[in-house]
């Protein structure tokens, strides 16, 4: 069946292989409603490779993706519970991120 007038999916889903697997990938989007936002909706990276260097050639890749597609802005939200901690360290790490107040 076909449905030729759904609009194409808008995520990308980058990824970093090394030795033919997977080891991070993340999930983005242009932000609904924006001239030049977008989401990171996820960015995950395999435990087995954490702390190597991967987090970061990803979020590199995402940025010049978004560039690429007139992107200006990348939105990253994490919670504030106990167990969300690592991910706000990673998240305090990326050099372009400033949290919101």
């Amino acid at each position: 069946m076909s449905y030729p007038n759904l609009p194409i999916n808008p995520h990308r889903l980058p990824a970093i292989e090394m030795n033919g697997k997977v080891r991070g990938y993340a999930c983005i989007g242009k932000a609904p409603l924006t001239a030049a936002a977008w989401y990171i909706y996820w960015i995950c990276v395999h435990p087995s490779v954490q702390g190597t260097g991967v987090g970061r050639r990803l979020q590199g890749h995402i940025e010049q993706l978004v560039r690429a597609a007139g992107g200006e802005r990348l939105v990253l939200e994490t919670s504030g519970r106990a167990e969300y901690e690592r991910t706000r360290a990673m998240c305090a790490r990326f050099p372009s991120t400033r949290p919101a107040a």
